[in-house]
């Protein structure tokens, strides 16, 4: 297989690593994480079932606010409202922190307010005579404001430093996870289905991916990577805009982690692949190269290595490939464009690096990238050619890649051909690749 090719094949296939850890709560066997918030001094964990703030040192897993109230007849603790000691106060239904002044704020969504925890003692920070509506996600700016989701009012909220509050962007559609980074604010419009930006200083918000489908009154959730426009999610909920300049995505509904990058978005973690450990992923945060993911149906919570799909660690090794010489500048494409199903060896363990590619396992190579950024793809049509018999493996690809227009075929005597088994020229190449990537909106 050609080595060119691959590397082609790769620039369309830009993805992180789905390799996973977990790490739990020691002792606790029913947790359900809606928060997590990471700063240069702490590593809060926010638990809405035992209404508990923990706090990771050196140490281990801490309480850092929160008391465990009596279990009711499911064996989950009751919520309770009562400021004190940070040891001794009660929340209600704690769902996200965020750093704020000398402090952290923590969003109490059933009781509709927001407390504050600092120098160990917990207080209201926005009482219920706010008009404040199921309060979820929070965030705070380089300016040191307060954002709050008021997500049952569609509106977010900021305080400044002073405590002066007002609404600062309203007409959203339960609007939950958020994130700053350079004057803009990311927000997960969890009722359309779409990540919003609102820029700092104008005060005003745009669609960045995302689009909204309705399905009754609701609006239904879908999945689909690709650009930014057609991008598909499902009631997403957490955001994270990462210091590496990409934007990560709790996409709640799909069980993934998503990832905006480059003008395009890829799913850096599902479901699957971490042996359904994530199933509702809802908040995201960062440290160094690690995202950490809060899953609101497992006491176990993940993380995962942003670089690690960029690195050595990903090899010959890992392609199953025994071809392929370690360190070859090709083994991490031939190795991610296996893992997502682009290409697939001469056997089960031969990729034929050298060897020249056909006709026919080009456009099987286009259908595997289809695929993975459609989930709703149909790999085949009516299209027929004299040279493709009805049982060839190739057949469905090169009935689809006529159909799409991404292959054109010969013509001889007044008759095209698909010459499946010839070799794919260069210039074939270029005009087979440029029309998949402009029919996919990739930006050229």
């Amino acid at each position: 297989m050609n080595k060119k090719i691959v590397s082609l094949i790769l620039v369309l296939a830009l993805v992180l690593s789905m390799s996973s850890a977990v790490f739990a709560v020691s002792g606790l066997t029913a947790a359900r994480f809606t928060g997590v918030y990471i700063d240069e001094k702490a590593f809060l964990m926010v638990d809405s079932y035992n209404k508990i703030i923990w706090s990771y040192t050196d140490g281990g897993w801490v309480k850092f606010a929160g008391k465990i109230g009596q279990e009711d007849a499911s064996g989950e603790p009751v919520g309770a409202y009562a400021d004190g000691a940070a040891d001794s106060a009660y929340f209600t239904s704690p769902r996200d922190a965020a750093a704020f002044l000398n402090g952290y704020a923590v969003s109490d969504s059933q009781a509709n307010v927001v407390r504050f925890i600092e120098n160990g003692k917990v207080r209201t920070l926005i009482g219920a005579e706010s008009g404040l509506k199921h309060p979820t996600g929070l965030e705070t700016d380089s300016e040191g404001n307060l954002y709050v989701a008021d997500t049952g009012n569609n509106r977010i909220i900021r305080m400044d430093k002073n405590g002066s509050m007002r609404v600062y962007c309203a007409g959203f559609a339960s609007p939950t996870g958020m994130s700053y980074r350079d004057g803009k604010l990311y927000v997960c419009e969890t009722g359309k289905n779409r990540i919003i930006e609102v820029d700092c200083e104008t005060e005003t918000a745009k669609v960045i991916s995302g689009t909204a489908v309705p399905d009754g009154e609701d609006y239904m959730g879908q999945f689909r990577n690709g650009a930014l426009a057609s991008a598909r999610y499902n009631h997403p909920q957490g955001i994270l805009a990462s210091a590496d300049g990409n934007i990560y995505i709790a996409d709640t509904g799909n069980m993934a982690i998503r990832v905006i990058s480059g003008g395009r978005v890829y799913t850096a973690l599902s479901c699957e692949a971490t042996h359904y450990t994530m199933t509702n992923p809802v908040d995201i945060a960062e440290r160094g190269d690690t995202i950490y993911i809060a899953d609101d149906t497992s006491y176990e919570s993940l993380s995962f290595n942003k670089q690690a799909a960029y690195g050595s660690a990903v090899s010959a090794a890992s392609s199953g490939f025994t071809d392929i010489p370690a360190g070859s500048w090709y083994a991490l494409g031939a190795a991610k464009a296996k893992a997502y199903g682009f290409v697939s060896g001469l056997t089960a363990t031969t990729f034929g690096g050298d060897r020249p590619v056909t006709r026919a396992q080009y456009v099987a190579m286009l259908a595997g990238i289809e695929k993975y950024f459609d989930g709703y793809a149909i790999i085949d049509s009516d299209a027929t050619f004299p040279d493709v018999p009805g049982n060839a493996w190739y057949g469905s690809y090169i009935r689809w890649a006529a159909d799409q227009g991404y292959m054109a075929g010969v013509k001889a005597d007044g008759v095209t051909y698909a010459r499946p088994d010839n070799v794919l020229t260069r210039e074939q190449l270029v005009v087979m690749l440029y029309a998949f990537a402009n029919s996919n909106d990739i930006a050229l």
